[in-house]
């Protein structure tokens, strides 16, 4: 089990959780450049705190366009110019999880 489900945070939000923060390390792009640094991660009290802390996140405006997205290409993409996560692969990372891993269950 990795730090973070330990932590009962399954998304990877760095916002205080139920049960506060913990500070572990994590890859961010930063000036264009991968690197590892230490941050503030939610540490939740129960793991339906970190999907009520992810719906709440969710709900905010400026992830409206994940919301509205029609197809799942389109909530990746949203997601990625949302800033969700600093990686700029992030929406094609997604992409490519889904087509190989989630698509052919429903084949």
């Amino acid at each position: 089990m990795s730090g973070l489900a330990k932590q009962n945070n399954f998304f990877g939000i760095k916002a205080p959780g139920t049960a506060g923060t913990v500070n572990m390390p994590t890859n961010e792009f930063m000036n264009g450049q991968n690197q590892r640094v230490n941050a503030g991660f939610g540490a939740n009290q129960t793991p339906g705190d970190s999907f009520n802390q992810y719906k709440t996140l969710m709900n905010k405006p400026r992830y409206a366009g994940v919301l509205a997205a029609d197809t799942p290409e389109q909530a990746f993409a949203a997601l990625q110019q949302s800033g969700y996560a600093t990686d700029p692969n992030y929406g094609r990372k997604l992409k490519n999880v889904f087509n190989n891993y989630i698509m052919p269950m429903y084949a």
